[in-house]
């Protein structure tokens, strides 16, 4: 529990001792064995679970083979199905970092506009663009002529 302390000071630009902290991290991970060695033992699977869950990979696997040598074929299965988990865990935050690397390059051009502007739209397409809009607007002018003056035709004048 110790070393968890010596990771915050290191986040936190204090200096620590690598070797002290890899020190208490082996002597964790070898009581979690021994404990898990114990709860297989006892045949209290869900215990099993919850040690594993605090180990790191390579203990997994030592607790793994343990539980499968141990007749515990049941355990080996969901623990091999945790040290998955586990390892697909560890390489989805190695993608996060990339998504965040990319969402810092974003915020770097944030002050620039993107959208588009007649300046920035090619001249054929905007002159090709106003003649559509000319044609239909003529043609919109026409039938509404045509209309008037089929109207006009229609309705006998008043004596």
């Amino acid at each position: 529990m110790f070393h968890n302390h010596l990771d915050y000071l290191a986040r936190h630009g204090y200096e620590c001792d690598e070797s002290a902290k890899n020190q208490a991290t082996k002597e964790q991970q070898e009581l979690l064995m021994k404990m898990f060695a114990l709860s297989c033992k006892l045949e209290r699977e869900f215990r099993c679970m919850e040690l594993a869950d605090l180990m790191t990979q390579n203990v997994v696997n030592l607790a793994i083979k343990y539980a499968s040598r141990s007749r515990r074929l049941v355990l080996a299965q969901r623990l091999s199905e945790m040290a998955v988990e586990k390892a697909t865990g560890l390489a989805a935050p190695e993608e996060e970092e990339k998504e965040e690397e990319e969402d810092f390059r974003n915020h770097l051009n944030a002050g620039y506009s993107n959208a588009a502007t007649e300046w920035s739209r090619p001249r054929g397409r905007s002159l090709q663009r106003q003649q559509e809009v000319d044609t239909a607007e003529k043609a919109d002018a026409a039938e509404e002529e045509e209309e008037e003056q089929q109207e006009e035709e229609e309705t006998p004048e008043a004596p």
